[in-house]
């Protein structure tokens, strides 16, 4: 009984694979030419691409602070020494001529 349903079970499998045109085979060489890296070899690597990756998210950590000063800058006027004592100048002439247009 057993015999008979291991070789129904084969012929099943047979029947089933006797259109099938997908023959894969794995082949044990690697068609890999590079050698295989060592441990130091595979840290150094990771190093690298470690360094590579905070250089770039820096590099767009100062485009992105950048781009928000110019946006900043350019709601919010800066206010500078000369532009102080151009105001102050403003301030006090406006009290000079309002001082002789009152005495009049």
């Amino acid at each position: 009984m057993e015999m008979h349903r291991k070789a129904l079970e084969g012929a099943r499998i047979d029947d089933e694979l006797r259109g099938c045109t997908f023959h894969p085979k794995i082949d044990s060489k690697s068609k890999s030419k590079s050698p295989k890296r060592t441990l130091n070899q595979f840290f150094e690597d990771m190093n690298n691409f470690l360094m590579k990756k905070e250089k770039h998210t820096q590099k767009l950590k100062a485009k992105l602070e950048e781009k928000e000063k110019l946006e900043n800058s350019q709601r919010q006027p800066k206010v500078t020494k000369v532009h102080n004592f151009f105001l102050l100048f403003v301030k006090n002439l406006e009290k000079q001529t309002n001082y002789r247009t009152e005495g009049k």
